[in-house]
């Protein structure tokens, strides 16, 4: 066999593989002359041109793109080919039942080899890219979006904690470049919380993916740093390890301030009217205690209610006192040993005059002897006393309170139960909240009094004291508020 027929066979047998692998790719392969004439175009033509190979036979490449590109093709094949360089031009398609479709093309020389038959020398990958081109716009266009949004979008790679996107706020208020910024970590922007406790808190949310609100403080270089409310998420990634943090941040200096403020001209107002609400409620109980005889009748009685109006100040600017000394953190609490057994005793008999205005008896449950707690009595008394004088409230003319204690899980648990018109599910999740006050809870005839104050301020001293409250309904209607606190240690 001489040199010449064995490379034409080799030719022939290269010929055939490259056809096999051409015609069983997803991208469109096609052979060219140097003028951009369709020599071979394998069968992805059709799907993704919309045009049969065979009619694209002997056609200019070029005549495949629309009008306004066709000048743009026919210039890179001539440059691909004049040249010998590797050349790549996009440009658009009308195809037939589709539309417009976006192709990348890429043009290699093949050394020219003599062969006959065909002259090519030139071979085209063209690929479809109209979906990824969509997938670009459509980001260009969330972030044109994120651009505008005042809040801080972030996101980050889970694994490193590398920054990989920060909108315009972000950039703005975190003093970052919008290159180098994204090189750096989640931990250089919010060092006190690492990358464990953010999945931590994502599978506290109801979706086991977002987290709760969150407040910290995001750190700029050389800046003080920017208090924040932050929500974080994972987002799955269609890869394993391609998961990604995004981080919602919600600049709060404005809302701190303003708290500040208000929480300054709370404390200010009460510490300024107290002193004298209290010498005028001594001055009107003296007067009430000691009446004198010439006086009327419609005149003593405008002095009862005086007292008791000055009572309910004196009361409303303490827990305003109370709940401004929590939110600053200087509450100061007096923690000793204490027999939980005499102490709920106290807090019954002092509330016994409202329980008998009421009409409603008060009983305690002897749950043992003995059962010592490590509390501040003073601001003990006062939880409870919030917790009976609600109870009492909410509870119809007739009926009973009951007050039951024991030692449970390491703590002594109090129940206070009622059986009245219990708490409106609508309400339950406000319960806590500070100034809120369920309208439709107290019963027919009784006014609506209270601030809205004693439960916020009763569960921040259970829980300044180590302890906690909750709510559960009683069996039967009504509502059972259920206090922990700590054991005494023995």
């Amino acid at each position: 066999m001489t040199a010449a027929k064995a490379l034409e066979e080799a030719l022939i047998e290269s010929e055939q593989r490259y056809r096999l692998i051409a015609e069983h790719a997803c991208d469109i392969v096609a052979r060219l002359s140097c003028s951009g004439e369709i020599l071979y175009i394998s069968p992805a033509a059709e799907t993704l041109f919309g045009v049969a190979p065979e009619h694209l036979a002997s056609r200019r490449i070029s005549s495949v793109a629309r009008r306004e590109y066709q000048g743009i093709v026919r210039d890179s094949v001539e440059r691909c080919a004049t040249r010998r360089t590797p050349t790549d031009v996009t440009f658009q398609v009308d195809v037939p039942g589709f539309g417009i479709r976006s192709f990348e093309m890429s043009l290699r020389h093949v050394a020219p080899v003599e062969d006959s038959r065909t002259g090519v020398s030139l071979v085209a990958i063209i690929r479809d890219f109209t979906s990824r081109l969509r997938d670009i716009e459509r980001m260009n266009r969330l972030g044109g979006i994120l651009d505008r949004a005042h809040d801080l979008v972030l996101t980050a790679c889970p694994i490193a904690g590398v920054i990989t996107y920060a909108n315009r706020s972000a950039r703005d208020k975190l003093a970052l470049d919008l290159v180098a910024g994204l090189g750096l970590t989640m931990g250089s922007i919010v060092p006190q919380m690492d990358l464990e406790t953010i999945r931590s808190l994502c599978k506290q949310g109801n979706d086991r993916r977002t987290s709760p609100p969150v407040e910290t403080e995001f750190l700029r270089e050389g800046r003080t740093p920017v208090p924040v409310e932050v929500v974080f998420q994972m987002i799955d990634g269609l890869q394993a390890g391609t998961d990604t943090v995004v981080v919602i941040a919600r600049d709060i200096s404005a809302r701190r301030e303003i708290e500040e403020v208000r929480q300054d001209l709370i404390s200010t107002l009460s510490h300024e009217l107290r002193t004298p609400l209290s010498s005028l409620h001594a001055a009107l109980d003296i007067v009430v205690h000691d009446l004198p005889s010439d006086l009327s009748l419609e005149a003593g009685q405008m002095l009862e209610v005086a007292l008791r109006s000055s009572g309910r100040l004196i009361a409303l600017t303490n827990d305003l006192l109370d709940i401004s000394r929590i939110e600053a953190g200087v509450l100061e609490l007096q923690p000793a040993a204490h027999d939980l057994s005499g102490l709920l005793r106290d807090a019954i008999e002092t509330a016994s005059p409202l329980a008998r205005t009421g009409a409603v008896t008060l009983s305690l449950v002897e749950g043992g002897s003995g059962v010592g707690v490590m509390i501040d009595a003073e601001r003990f008394l006062q939880i409870v006393g919030n917790l009976l004088n609600n109870a009492i409230k909410f509870s119809p003319r007739g009926s009973r309170v009951e007050v039951a204690f024991e030692e449970c899980h390491g703590v002594a648990e109090v129940r206070i139960v009622d059986h009245g018109c219990g708490v409106a599910p609508d309400f339950l999740p406000r319960l806590f909240t500070k100034f809120a006050k369920d309208s439709q809870g107290w019963q027919a005839g009784r006014p609506m009094a209270g601030t809205g104050l004693g439960l916020p301020i009763a569960r921040a001293l259970a829980e300044a004291m180590g302890g906690a409250i909750h709510h559960e309904n009683t069996p039967g209607g009504g509502a059972t508020f259920v206090l922990a606190i700590p054991l005494e240690q023995r």
